[in-house]
């Protein structure tokens, strides 16, 4: 399930070949680095911070496709297909990005395969992603998806003490709901049945998974109340 993550994290000296001599730009909070639609142009490189690519749709329904860690490099897919960007970018909180002409990037991987295997598992990291949101919109319910996006944010940015494991960042239901494509009713109303499980606690704005192993269970399919997985 970590490979699977939308959260996306890599060593930022695999990039040094390509990087060399390139001043990280400063984003704050919210800033958009590119909307949907525009040309592709440029390829990114997370050096700090989060930067989450999101799509909307005619309604202005938002689904989130993956967030952009520190190493993570996007916006090079659309570049080497010569289309425009698909999603947009923005900076969930301060953060720094490379960004470099994508002819930058396409000199280099030239001269360095190891470059290139690079940026192809980056991309393949990605498509995987994406590949696992496709079958948990059509396999999983809406249950099962939240308790995957839980554990693979206490896996993340996870502390774990004595009454459980503490996730460090602050987020919403919406932002929840925009993960998984689902409303942030239908988010409120899984998290007050695993709080009431005591599954999963809020404690000083942050969240608690109190019962780690059966947040796993759920994720895994198993339903509320049961010692086996739910028939699908």
């Amino acid at each position: 399930m970590e490979e699977l993550s939308p959260w996306i994290s890599a060593e930022l000296g695999q990039w040094d070949s390509f990087l060399e001599g390139q001043v990280p730009r400063m984003l704050k909070k919210n800033t958009v680095l590119f909307q949907q639609a525009d040309p592709s142009c440029f390829v990114y490189v997370v050096k700090s911070g989060r930067i989450r690519i999101t799509s909307f749709e005619g309604d202005g329904n938002e689904k989130q496709l993956f967030i952009a860690e520190k190493g993570a490099m996007f916006g090079e897919s659309s570049c080497l297909m010569g289309l425009p960007r698909p999603a947009a970018a923005v900076a969930i909180v301060d953060s720094q990005v490379y960004a470099a002409p994508y002819e930058r990037l396409e000199e280099a991987m030239r001269r360095d395969f190891e470059l290139c295997r690079r940026v192809m598992q980056m991309i393949s990291r990605k498509n995987m992603v994406l590949l696992h949101q496709v079958m948990e919109l059509s396999l999983a319910d809406a249950f099962q998806r939240i308790a995957q996006v839980l554990v693979n944010l206490s896996r993340q940015y996870g502390a774990p003490e004595r009454e459980g494991i503490r996730i460090n960042i602050r987020f919403t239901h919406q932002d929840v709901a925009n993960l998984i494509h689902a409303s942030r009713v239908t988010v409120s109303n899984v998290f007050q049945v695993l709080m009431g499980e005591g599954i999963l606690k809020k404690c000083e704005g942050r969240f608690w998974v109190v019962r780690p192993e059966r947040l796993q269970e759920l994720a895994e399919g198993w339903s509320i109340g049961t010692s086996s997985p739910a028939k699908k």
